[in-house]
């Protein structure tokens, strides 16, 4: 606007200078008339500024710096910037405290303000004015500090060793006094520094007295006030859970207002006896404590007398006893225990644990997971050392943390061919044949190859897809005529791969190609006389022609292994096995006598597939993968 007035003026003189003067006085009234109104036209398009705030820093007891940041100013320049303050929310040019002015323009500025009260708290804000008017940045808080030379004392009257406020105390500090409030709380102002007696006294209690040091600012003193009109006591006894036994040497105290503990307490003696002395009248909490217990609060009211009061208190851990080790193998044992308390939360794991030569802890042994809950339960111990001691307990956990049973101590035996446990014996729903079952180490075997016959083909009749059934030296089609042969009786029946698949009755599986190689590795392990390289003979049955074992063990009379000079089978550990032989791609039969292969359900690819064997010259055993459309044997181990 100013600027088109200026302009306005310098036109006229002009014209008055080089035209007639009333012709110089019309044009530049029309002209004045034409700039003011485009000088109007401008103002009216201006904008408030765009306003931003500056945090206080440097906050003392009657000032602080801030400042502010004219983001933009709307079009028009800024003629008027600072920072304006009050005690109330919303501070203005019109209604404020105080304000400062930091120049004109845009851009950030900083200012100071002053003259504030101490411990007061105020709201401040950035201001900008243009043409278009005043605009405020974002409003904000802070509180003055203390002012240096300001002397304060406060505090609460508490019963004494708690946080229980007594309301219409007298408190005294030279010739001030003031009365506690219902929260107990007090507050003198102005009051000398240095070492000053304070006074406390109310009807019914004990007058408390006592020399403070005062120093510059806020001094906070809490008074305790004893009683012996206003308290009784609290007696009972304390029980144990589960034990019911009595709980001795647990903490009775009583609870403050705001769920804290407070320093009056008692213990209980031996027999779960306790006495609480000086308890104040009213609506009260008792806590009973002790390690390894929940916390157990009790509500009582205090009136005229004293009053007894019993609690139980729960052992938070579970109670669990080791049962008796039922029946012991090579590496695997039987027994379980019992939950007879769960604790103050539910099981959720229990079982055995143990190691070989140490007090067996959870999280580093072999342990069983038997479920959880109260109650009895069953486990089987796995991966035992044979001809070794074990160290055993049972466990039980809750949220709180886990609890062992008593240690037991056993001693395993050597793997002699006993039955797996609870099945001696096991009968093929599917046909009726019975096998015999043998336990080593961890796994539970069929004791015999595979007999389970659906159909019989020629060993001309391949596939790497279909079921396909071989007899040993049969070449028909007739499931009755091979079943009659001597080689089906002594060793079985030769699978494909997708037959072999199928071969194994419900509750067992065709063996992978590590429940193999465990067997060795088993007895390599627990046995010291063994290694890898000479297991195999441990695994093959004794029946063999010219056996130096001599009795049963030489003989010529099918199922039995070929003679060799220096290689025959022990049959240490009931495995039992014998040499089969192998229906080869292309449709004939080889190494009865001499080599005894098995399926296992690795595959390899969509024509090949992991086979295991033993074989008359070799000790170890061996594995290599071969083309499913070849006929071995099958053995079975437990599971699904």
């Amino acid at each position: 606007m100013y600027f088109c007035l200026l302009f306005t003026i310098y036109l006229n003189r002009i014209i008055m200078i080089r035209f007639y003067p009333f012709f110089a006085l019309m044009t530049t009234f029309c002209v004045f008339l034409l700039l003011f109104w485009a000088c109007e036209k401008d103002n009216e398009e201006a904008k408030l500024p765009n306003m931003e705030t500056i945090e206080v820093s440097e906050i003392g007891h009657d000032g602080a710096k801030s400042g502010g940041n004219v983001v933009f100013d709307g079009g028009s320049k800024v003629t008027q910037r600072g920072v304006v303050w009050a005690t109330d929310t919303n501070p203005t040019l019109d209604q404020h405290t105080g304000m400062t002015q930091e120049g004109e323009g845009a851009g950030v500025f900083a200012s100071y303000i002053t003259n504030l009260d101490p411990e007061t708290k105020y709201y401040y804000r950035a201001y900008g004015t243009n043409i278009a008017g005043t605009a405020y940045g974002e409003k904000m808080s802070f509180t003055t500090l203390l002012h240096p030379e300001t002397v304060r004392v406060e505090g609460f009257a508490y019963y004494a060793k708690t946080k229980i406020p007594i309301e219409g105390v007298k408190i005294e500090i030279g010739d001030k006094s003031t009365v506690t409030g219902s929260d107990g709380y007090y507050i003198f102002e102005d009051i000398h520094t240095g070492v000053r007696a304070i006074r406390a006294t109310k009807e019914g209690y004990l007058t408390f007295l006592s020399n403070i040091f005062i120093q510059y600012g806020i001094n906070e003193y809490n008074v305790d006030m004893s009683s012996n009109q206003y308290t009784h006591k609290v007696y009972g006894y304390v029980e144990s859970v589960p034990s019911g036994e009595p709980a001795g040497n647990a903490t009775v105290l009583l609870m403050n207002p705001d769920g804290t503990e407070s320093k009056l307490k008692t213990s209980t003696s031996p027999d779960g006896q306790y006495e609480l002395g000086a308890v104040p009248r009213g609506n009260m909490t008792i806590r009973f404590k002790a390690s390894d217990y929940q916390n157990q609060n009790k509500d009582i009211y205090i009136s005229d007398s004293d009053q007894q009061l019993n609690a139980q208190i729960h052992y938070l851990y579970p109670i669990v006893t080791t049962g008796e080790i039922t029946d012991v193998y090579a590496s695997i044992a039987f027994g379980g225990g019992e939950v007879i308390y769960e604790g103050t939360a539910p099981v959720f794991a229990r079982g055995l644990v143990w190691n070989q030569d140490t007090i067996p802890l959870l999280m580093f042994d072999l342990h069983s997971q038997d479920g959880g809950g109260p109650g009895p339960f069953f486990s089987q111990l796995f991966g035992l050392m044979p001809q070794s001691p074990a160290i055993v307990r049972a466990y039980a956990r809750n949220v709180h943390g886990t609890a062992y049973g008593d240690t037991l101590v056993l001693h395993t035996e050597r793997d002699t061919g006993r039955p797996c446990p609870d099945m001696e014996t096991f009968t093929d729903p599917r046909d009726g044949t019975t096998y015999n079952t043998v336990q080593i180490g961890d796994q539970c075997w069929l004791k015999e190859n595979m007999s389970y016959l659906p159909e019989v083909h020629k060993p001309i009749d391949e596939s790497v897809v279909l079921p396909r059934y071989y007899v040993y030296g049969y070449f028909g089609e007739n499931v009755d005529a091979a079943k009659a042969t001597e080689f089906f009786e002594a060793y079985g029946v030769l699978y494909n791969w997708p037959a072999a698949m199928q071969a194994c009755p419900p509750g067992w599986r065709l063996p992978d190609n590590n429940d193999w190689g465990q067997l060795p590795h088993y007895l390599a392990w627990g046995y010291p006389e063994l290694t890898l390289f000479t297991a195999a003979a441990t695994l093959k049955s004794c029946r063999q022609i010219h056996s130096p074992l001599g009795g049963d063990c030489n003989t010529t009379t099918h199922p039995r292994w070929d003679s060799h000079d220096y290689f025959y089978g022990t049959d240490e550990f009931g495995f039992a096995a014998f040499p089969g032989g192998r229906k080869h791609s292309g449709g004939y039969f080889t190494d009865l006598g001499i080599g005894a292969f098995w399926w296992t359900s690795t595959e390899v690819s969509g024509t090949m597939a992991r086979r295991r064997s033993i074989h008359n010259y070799l000790e170890f055993v061996a594995g290599y993968q071969y083309h499913k459309s070849h006929g071995y044997s099958v053995r079975c181990v437990r599971g699904e």
